[in-house]
C-alpha cells in the first residue's frame, strides 16, 4: 500500500508511540510528537480517520485514541520504519535460518534476541521430528510495554 507523506509520517507516529506505550494514541499526543510537520489536532484526527477508513487504524471505543491493526503494523514494517540493524546483527539472524539442529536453534535465536532486545527471551520449539519450523513470533509478557527493537525483530524474521 502506498502513503503520501503526512499520512505515512502520521502512521509511524502512532504506532511508534503505540509500541512505547501500550495504549491508544490521540491525536494531541502526535501533535506534539510532530512539531516539524506544523499540523494541527483537527488535520491529524482527519489523517488518522482516512488511515482507519484505509484499515491502518482502529478506534477501540468512539472517545479512545486510535491503536494499530495489524495491516497497519505490515504497513509498518514494509513501508515505513527504516532498518536499523548493523549489516553484522543482520548476517547473524540470517546465520541463524542455516540447517541447525532444534536445541542449537533455540539457543542461538534466545541469545540473539536477548542481545538485540536488551530483555530477557524465552524460546519454545516444540519437539518434531521430520516437520519444518514455519512460524516464530514474538509476544509481549506482563503489561509492560513492548520494547521498540521487538518490531525491528519481528521484521527480520519475517524475512
Amino acid at each position: 500500500m502506498k502513503l503520501d507523506a503526512r499520512p505515512k509520517q502520521i502512521l509511524k507516529i502512532v504506532i511508534d508511540l503505540y509500541i512505547a506505550t501500550a495504549k491508544a494514541v490521540g491525536s494531541q499526543a502526535v501533535a506534539k510528537q510532530s512539531h516539524d510537520l506544523n499540523l494541527s489536532s483537527a488535520t491529524i484526527r482527519a489523517t488518522m480517520a482516512a488511515l482507519e477508513h484505509m484499515g491502518l487504524l482502529t478506534q477501540p471505543h468512539t472517545s479512545a485514541g486510535r491503536i494499530p491493526t495489524d495491516k497497519g503494523l505490515r504497513v509498518y514494517l514494509n513501508d515505513v520504519m527504516s532498518p536499523k540493524l548493523r549489516p553484522h546483527d543482520r548476517n547473524h539472524l540470517r546465520s541463524l535460518t542455516l540447517p541447525n539442529t532444534p536445541d542449537s536453534l533455540s539457543r542461538e535465536l534466545g541469545q540473539t534476541l536477548a542481545l538485540l532486545s536488551g530483555q530477557m527471551s524465552v524460546i519454545a520449539i516444540p519437539r518434531f521430528l521430520g516437520r519444518v519450523l514455519r512460524e516464530i513470533g514474538i509476544s509481549r509478557c506482563g503489561s509492560r510495554p513492548m520494547c521498540s527493537r521487538a518490531a525491528m525483530v519481528a521484521r527480520m524474521v519475517a524475512e
